[in-house]
């Protein structure tokens, strides 16, 4: 049950990932602010996912694999803490 809930938010994760240095190479033109909304739109999907609260698959991962949880939680707030403080940019 654990392995299924994990793979919303890691492949959320794995999206803002591959398309957190596309948005970097391409940040000056349209496709640019593209990637960068596609990498924060995914990046807080999958974080917020990750809440172990209720029906959302935080709390199944947590329960399945403590260990698995924190690290794909810990590597989503990593792309998070890139992908923040270029929002400005990426939204004007």
């Amino acid at each position: 049950m654990g392995r299924i809930a994990a793979a919303g938010p890691l492949t959320n994760i794995l999206i803002a990932a591959l398309t957190f240095p596309l948005y970097m190479v391409f940040s000056e033109s349209f496709i640019g602010t593209i990637f960068g909304f596609m990498c924060f739109v995914n990046v807080f999907l999958g974080v917020f996912n990750l809440i172990p609260f209720g029906p959302l698959d935080g709390k199944k991962i947590l329960r399945w694999n403590a260990i698995a949880w924190a690290f794909l939680l810990i590597i989503g707030a990593i792309i998070f803490s890139l992908i923040w403080p270029r929002m400005p940019a990426i939204i004007t």
